[in-house]
């Protein structure tokens, strides 16, 4: 085993990005419930859509990133069966029944002899937090495999490439034919999910490569070779695209394809790029950035309630869907971001100055989200 021998608690320019691709995925959401459908047209629209379609590669790249530089800090506890081990798990393991409580079918258990085939359907499909969460519990499973750093990160390297690669031929499989409809939604997005693990459990395990790497550099300056290999991705990505011959019959180029993977990662390493460019020539204020890059969870699952709604309340898309014009769609965007961002700070501060007393609101809020299910 190898160790890090002064690996900063945190990292700047890694919350810091975590925070935009926060600001991104609210704006993104808030444009996608609100814009009317009269102005979805035309370069504006087109390049919002683009830039929308990097907020999950770069969540996810982040989300392995995160897992990696955190692991590499005490490596030991986590190679085998620990309490450390236990509270990661379940914390993993949350973020996948999250997932699926997002989208229950029904606002009482009561009503669940009455859910239709539809509806059920819609549950099964697997999206971001399960996704994540079961990449992340794969990435657990490599570190105690593995053992080595340099073996784990090698490994998640290599499974990357590897679940682009069979993608393709995934998603061609009848998945119901062979296995329950909760299975095969992890396999494929031809059955409603928006993010299966393939192609999307690819990003987390790539981040979680590039984390052991970012960890055994001499130099923190990483915005220029950063965008260099970006840049090298984006344009590799491309070049295959054009070539007059594919490996794989029928691919879906936004869905399945391995180009798209190499242009997307491309662009998430440029974007990387610009935020450490910023961060190691601008001070930017360390604590509120961690603060509110470690809420991201709790950032999602609010705005995604006021926007789209849940079994606990109606949401704009109910009441605005799809009326506004850019400037008041972007305004209520912004007003969504400025909310979220103080929302996350302050329930982060909440649990660090008052642990005990931000625990109990969390066990409240928890069990009467349950109880207004249950009863």
């Amino acid at each position: 085993m190898t160790g890090i021998e002064k690996l900063p608690n945190r990292i700047v320019w890694a919350d810091a990005a975590r925070v935009l691709a926060l600001l991104l995925m609210v704006q993104g959401h808030t444009i996608d419930v609100l814009l009317s459908s009269a102005v979805r047209e035309g370069r504006l629209h087109d390049l919002w859509l683009y830039c929308r379609g990097l907020t999950a590669p770069t969540f996810m790249f982040l989300s392995g990133f995160s897992f990696t530089i955190a692991s590499l800090k005490r490596w030991d506890s986590y190679l085998i069966p620990s309490a450390a081990v236990r509270k990661r798990l379940t914390r993993f393991l949350f973020l996948i029944a999250l997932g699926y409580a997002m989208h229950l079918p029904v606002r009482s258990v009561h009503d669940f002899g009455h859910v239709d085939q539809g509806a059920w359907h819609a549950w099964l499909q697997i999206d971001v937090l399960q996704c994540i969460g079961v990449a992340l519990l794969l990435l657990q499973a490599l570190v105690m495999i593995a053992s080595d750093q340099k073996r784990f990160a090698i490994s998640a390297g290599c499974l990357s490439g590897i679940i682009v690669l069979v993608t393709p031929f995934l998603w061609s499989i009848k998945w119901t034919e062979h296995v329950p409809e909760a299975v095969g939604a992890y396999f494929t997005g031809t059955m409603g999910s928006l993010f299966p693990p393939f192609p999307w459990a690819a990003y987390v395990l790539a981040g979680a490569s590039v984390g052991y790497v970012y960890s055994r550099l001499k130099s923190t300056a990483v915005a220029l070779p950063t965008a260099f290999i970006g840049l090298g991705m984006m344009s590799l990505g491309t070049v295959f695209n054009k070539l007059p011959f594919t490996v794989f019959n029928g691919i879906e180029y936004w869905r399945t394809s391995p180009n798209l993977f190499l242009i997307r990662v491309g662009c998430v390493f440029v974007l990387i790029s610009v935020v450490a460019f910023i961060t190691e020539r601008v001070k930017i204020p360390a604590q509120p950035t961690q603060f509110i890059a470690q809420e991201t969870l709790l950032v999602y699952f609010i705005h995604v309630c006021i926007l789209y709604g849940s079994i606990w309340n109606p949401g704009l898309q109910l009441y605005l869907g799809k009326s506004l014009g850019w400037p008041s769609a972007l305004m209520v965007a912004f007003f969504l971001q400025v909310s979220m961002v103080a929302l996350a700070y302050w329930w982060h501060k909440a649990k660090r100055t008052i642990p005990q007393h931000s625990a109990f609101a969390r066990t409240a809020i928890v069990g009467l989200a349950v109880a207004y299910w249950l009863f």
